[in-house]
């Protein structure tokens, strides 16, 4: 959202014109159809493999990126809600690549001093890149101070470090999904 308001980056932008040196050989035209907006919405149709799983649970010394790259799209970008590490993980590239920073390194004067956060920590991939979608260590209190941002559309103390119109997207109900039928809980 902040890369957003400031211009750097659009939902529309193709994620083959941002990592042209991690595509494959051959770019499929469902890889090459793939936008942030599918990431961001968990819509991106890629295809969870053993290879790419053991990649993310740093069990092989992959290149995350590249893997996920070459991985098949099981459905076109947009078609198909699926909950996945890919997506996040290829978002903070994506942060990182356009501004030379971390995530954190980016974050930190834009969200977290404003809001007095300052005990964060991030996990990052082998290649050093912030795993986006988890490994995020944070207190109790400083995790209810990005909920309240939320609520308050993106404002902290009158000043609005999210914009407004980002916070009522990433809010709304963008994709339909079913509720996973994988996990069965017993209380015994």
């Amino acid at each position: 959202g902040l890369l957003y308001d400031d211009g750097k980056l659009s939902p529309d932008d193709r994620i083959v014109d941002l990592f042209p040196d991690k595509l494959p050989e051959n770019v499929s035209d469902t890889l090459s159809a793939l936008k942030i907006s599918h990431l961001l919405t968990m819509t991106c149709g890629l295809e969870e493999t053993p290879k790419l799983l053991a990649a993310f649970s740093g069990k092989d010394d992959l290149d995350w990126l590249e893997e996920c790259f070459n991985s098949r799209q099981a459905h076109m970008p947009g078609t198909s809600f699926y909950y996945n590490f890919f997506s996040p993980y290829i978002v903070s590239a994506i942060l990182e690549k356009v501004t030379g920073m971390g995530v954190v390194d980016y974050i930190t004067p834009r969200l977290l001093e404003p809001l007095h956060i300052t005990d964060l920590v991030w996990k990052d991939s082998p290649a050093g890149i912030c795993v986006g979608g988890w490994g995020l260590s944070v207190c109790t209190e400083d995790m209810a101070k990005i909920g309240q941002l939320i609520i308050q559309n993106g404002k902290w103390n009158g000043r609005q470090l999210v914009p407004a119109e980002w916070v009522c997207t990433m809010t709304s109900n963008l994709v339909a999904s079913k509720p996973l039928n994988a996990f069965t809980y017993r209380m015994d």
